[in-house]
């Protein structure tokens, strides 16, 4: 089982712009942005938040497969991974949540002003109602552009 190290998990952790993807038992594919991930203590898993209105989908998908990708990317340099695994929960936040989840858009909204986007637009891209999610990571990619885009990370 992959085990995620100090410098990824500062990655996963900071402001990084987080898209996670599903697709249905037809192969049909779902993307929505995702907010505060979180590595878990024993860094096998990843928990993080996605917008309720826009879970529907994405819900369905998970409980019909199991199946989930991430991209975790730094707007600022385009440092990217992608991590790939299986969902292991679905459900509501925890009152500790939501501190962790502002935290994150604080820090997103901090990375997309400093190459010009206006707060305002930033703020937009959220909902005040999210859906717990946690899976399990199997496979971890670097994705950030350039010769090594695509090697797979051994951790």
């Amino acid at each position: 089982m992959l085990s995620i190290d100090d410098d990824h998990r500062a990655l996963i952790e900071s402001g990084a712009a987080v898209s996670v993807g599903t697709r249905s038992r037809d192969l049909v594919p779902d993307a929505l942005r995702a907010w505060g991930p979180r590595v878990s203590p024993d860094r096998r898993s990843i928990e993080l938040f996605v917008d309720r209105p826009n879970s529907q989908r994405c819900v369905e998908n998970l409980q019909d497969n199991g199946r989930i990708a991430m991209c975790f990317v730094n707007v600022e340099t385009f440092r990217a991974l992608q991590l790939k695994g299986r969902c292991v929960e679905i459900g509501d936040p925890g009152p500790d949540d939501w501190a962790w989840i502002e935290r994150h858009r604080t820090a997103f909204t901090e990375a997309t002003v400093n190459i010009g986007f206006l707060p305002e637009l930033i703020r937009n891209m959220w909902s005040t109602q999210v859906v717990k999610l946690r899976f399990v990571v199997e496979e971890f990619f670097d994705q950030t552009p350039g010769p090594n885009a695509g090697r797979e990370i051994v951790e």
